[in-house]
C-alpha cells in the first residue's frame, strides 16, 4: 500500500470521477468540469412542485454535494469551493449551492457546528434557458465568496423572525479589489431604527470576517438606500 496513489482521485479523473460515482451510486445523470479552483456540478429534474422545492430535491442536491465533497478532499487538485446546480427540466428555473472545502474540512474537524455550515452554505436561485446545455462554472474568488456571505446572513437576519408577511429586503454584495474593500448594498422595507439595522449589518460583516480570519482588506462600506 505504501507504493500506492498518494491521493485516490487524482486530479486528472477528478470530473470523471464525480459523474461516475453519481451515476453508479445514486443513479444521477450530472456533468462535472472544474474552472480555476472550483469544481462544478449540474444536473436536471423537476425542481419545484405546485410552488414548492420537493423533497427529492433536496436529497438530489445533498448526494450530489457529498459526492463532490468525497471527490474534492482526497485528491491532489487544489480545490477551494465547490458549485451544484439543479435545473428543471422544463422551466427557466435553477438552484445553485456554493460552499468552500474549508468550510467542509472544518465541519468534518468538529471546528465548526452544523448551523454554522449552513451559514456558510450559499444558496441562490437563478434561471437558465432550457434546452441550452452549456453550463458556466465561476473561478469563485474568496473575497466574492465572503462578500456574497455576508448579503445572505443580512437578509437571512431581517427575515428570520416573520412567520407572514415577508418584508422586502434586498441585499448585494460585492468586492472591489481596486482599493481592496467590501460593498454592501442594502434596502430594507421593514419598520425600525435605521441606526441599529446598519449596526447589525456591520456585526455580520465583521462576524463573517472574523470567522475566516480575513484580513487582506481597508474597508467594508454599507449603502443603505432606505436612509
Amino acid at each position: 500500500m505504501g507504493c500506492g496513489p498518494k491521493h485516490t482521485y487524482p486530479a486528472a479523473r477528478v470530473t470523471q470521477s464525480i459523474e461516475e460515482i453519481l451515476k453508479k451510486e445514486n443513479k444521477i445523470d450530472a456533468s462535472a468540469r472544474i474552472v480555476g479552483a472550483t469544481i462544478g456540478v449540474v444536473t436536471y429534474t423537476r425542481l419545484t412542485k405546485d410552488g414548492q422545492i420537493p423533497r427529492e430535491v433536496h436529497e438530489m442536491m445533498g448526494k450530489v454535494l457529498q459526492t463532490v465533497q468525497r471527490v474534492g478532499l482526497s485528491t491532489d487538485l487544489p480545490v477551494r469551493f465547490a458549485m451544484v446546480s439543479i435545473r428543471d427540466r422544463k422551466s427557466p428555473n435553477e438552484l445553485v449551492l456554493v460552499r468552500s472545502m474549508e468550510d467542509i474540512r472544518r465541519v468534518n474537524a468538529e471546528a465548526i457546528g452544523w448551523e454554522e455550515s449552513l451559514n456558510r452554505t450559499l444558496f441562490n436561485p437563478s434561471t437558465y434557458t432550457p434546452g441550452e446545455e452549456s453550463f458556466v462554472v465561476e473561478d469563485i474568488r474568496e473575497e466574492d465568496f465572503l462578500a456574497r456571505q455576508m448579503a445572505q446572513r443580512i437578509r437571512h437576519y431581517f427575515t428570520r423572525d416573520e412567520k407572514t408577511d415577508q418584508p422586502l429586503v434586498l441585499a448585494d454584495g460585492v468586492y472591489n479589489p481596486a482599493d481592496r474593500h467590501f460593498r454592501l448594498a442594502v434596502l430594507v422595507l421593514k419598520p425600525g431604527d435605521p441606526r441599529e439595522s446598519m449596526t447589525q449589518m456591520l456585526k455580520i460583516a465583521d462576524q463573517v470576517l472574523s470567522g475566516y480570519k480575513y484580513r487582506n482588506y481597508e474597508f467594508v462600506e454599507i449603502q443603505d438606500y432606505m436612509n
